[in-house]
């Protein structure tokens, strides 16, 4: 117990916050290990007084802290189905994602959490289903392994959120926001995207794409029948965007984009910036050449200027 409180090589307080005011002031007096402090009657009084008073409210907080590890447990058990995604949960998402998924269910947006149905660095997508057995897609995003910086680059300068503080979990819940509220404009512009549900901290609730219970296959995974009915939906999904939408998707791929039995969804939309962002026209161009490439990959003759051509020829017609 010592050993953990005071180092008599280092004499560094590591466990200082745990500790009793009288006891501090007895370590900072007496601290240089149990041998100085031994040394006067007065210090092993205290220290002893500080040993008991330690292991007091050392129990407590394990007891505490058992308490709660058994809720976790319990509440996850209670929001999801498969084993396998309930280790899953537990070992990526901290007690604040539980509260914050138990909170979401608790209101109706769904009722259990069935299985992961996409991974990645920055979030994992659940299957869900509601008490009237319809599926949702329930998308959490994590706090310590999203990219900081690359969330920053997409935040800072999009007027619509303001000033964001520089945590890492402030971040990532404005990111969830965000990718809310650039699903809901960009539906409302026409483009085919998952209908958003519902957003809080970092769980973001929406309809579930796929057939009978079945995840969509993105683009890259399951390419278009029909190259051509891709091409010509994707440029109207650009154009809607650019001129009505007002917002440019800025990681547009065929990985971002769900073939559900043809029918083409455009999917994570979080960095999606307004035109008003500084970066706005280097990330539309980026998006033209990722789609150019991919279009041309699969026979067609195309490029960036080719497609932003056909994209301009749209705009009279979307702006009326």
């Amino acid at each position: 117990m010592f050993n953990k409180i005071v180092s008599a090589e280092s004499h560094d307080i590591s466990y200082a916050y745990i500790l009793p005011s009288f006891v501090k002031r007895a370590l900072r007096l007496y601290g240089k290990g149990f041998g100085l402090m031994a040394e006067t009657s007065k210090g092993i009084r205290l220290f002893f007084a500080g040993m008991k008073s330690v292991q007091r409210f050392s129990l407590i907080k394990l007891r505490s802290r058992i308490v709660f590890m058994e809720r976790e447990q319990e509440l996850i058990r209670e929001l999801i189905r498969e084993e396998k995604s309930r280790r899953i949960f537990a070992g990526v998402f901290d007690r604040q994602a539980i509260e914050t998924v138990h909170s979401l269910a608790s209101k109706g947006y769904f009722e259990t959490l069935e299985f992961v149905i996409s991974t990645g660095k920055e979030a994992h997508v659940f299957r869900a289903v509601d008490a009237a057995g319809s599926f949702r897609a329930v998308k959490i995003y994590k706090i310590e392994t999203s990219d900081f910086k690359r969330m920053h680059d997409y935040i800072e300068g999009d007027r619509r959120f303001g000033h964001v503080k520089k945590t890492k979990r402030e971040m990532v819940f404005v990111w969830a926001k965000k990718e809310f509220g650039n699903l809901e404009a960009m539906r409302n512009a026409g483009i085919r995207v998952p209908l958003p549900v519902a957003v809080r901290n970092n769980a973001l609730v929406m309809e579930f794409i796929g057939k009978n219970g079945i995840a969509a296959k993105t683009v890259k995974e399951q390419p278009p029948e029909n190259i051509k009915d891709f091409h010509s939906t994707i440029v109207d999904f650009l154009a809607k965007m650019l001129f009505k939408a007002k917002i440019v998707h800025a990681d547009l791929s065929e990985y971002n984009v769900l073939n559900n039995s043809e029918e083409f969804v455009v999917i994570d939309v979080g960095q999606g910036i307004p035109l008003s962002h500084p970066r706005a026209k280097t990330f539309f161009e980026r998006d033209l050449t990722n789609i150019s490439n991919y279009l041309a990959k699969k026979g067609e003759k195309t490029d960036s200027s080719s497609l932003l051509a056909e994209i301009k020829a749209k705009k009279s017609e979307l702006q009326k």
